[in-house]
This record gives C-alpha cells, sequence and structure tokens, in this order.
C-alpha cells in the first residue's frame, strides 16, 4: 500500500537539510524542516558549512527552507525563550518570519 492510498495527513520531518531539498525534487508530500535550539546540522558539520540552527532561523534561512519544505518545525525555546532564572521571556518573531518567508 502507498502512503497515498492511507488517506491519513503525512509530512516528512528531518533536522537535515540536503534530504528534504533532495526529496522537494521526488515528492510531493509536505516536507516539513525541524530546527533546533542550538547546535550545527549534520549536513553542515561535513560540508564544512559554517551556518548552525539559529542561521536558520533568521529571514535569509527562512527563505531558503522556503525553497524546499513547507513548513518548518522548531524547539519551543525558539518561540518563547527562557531567562537564566527559567522564566518565560516574550515571544520571538520567528512565527511571523517564517510566514513572511
Amino acid at each position: 500500500m502507498t502512503l497515498r492510498k492511507t488517506n491519513l495527513p503525512i509530512s516528512i520531518q528531518s533536522f537535515e537539510v540536503r534530504n528534504l531539498q533532495e526529496l522537494s525534487r521526488k515528492t510531493d508530500l509536505p516536507l516539513v524542516q525541524l530546527i533546533n535550539d542550538s547546535g550545527k546540522l549534520y549536513d553542515f558539520i561535513t560540508t564544512n558549512n559554517y551556518r548552525t540552527y539559529q542561521d536558520l532561523i533568521k529571514p535569509a534561512g527562512l527563505k531558503e527552507i522556503s525553497q524546499y519544505a513547507q513548513a518548518i518545525g522548531v524547539n519551543q525555546n525558539l518561540l518563547i525563550p527562557r531567562g537564566e532564572n527559567g522564566k518565560l521571556k516574550p515571544p520571538t518573531s520567528l512565527i511571523r518570519d517564517a510566514h513572511q518567508a
């Protein structure tokens, strides 16, 4: 049985960029770029790319993601960060920035 015949909402999610870029040329299933609140993508490490997850949430990174993925899935700390004392800080502009991209 193929995924299309299941009639379920299916998306493909990945923390890596390269595989989603390749899949965007091979499927019409929705693709989701997962983004952690710290660290670096393995794709970027293996290609000596200086960028981190933080670079992906900047306007240029979001615009790049929009070329191959239909959505982002982010660590909640990227939406509502926590201060040093653990208290919630004001929400970031990430949702608005992603919609603009």
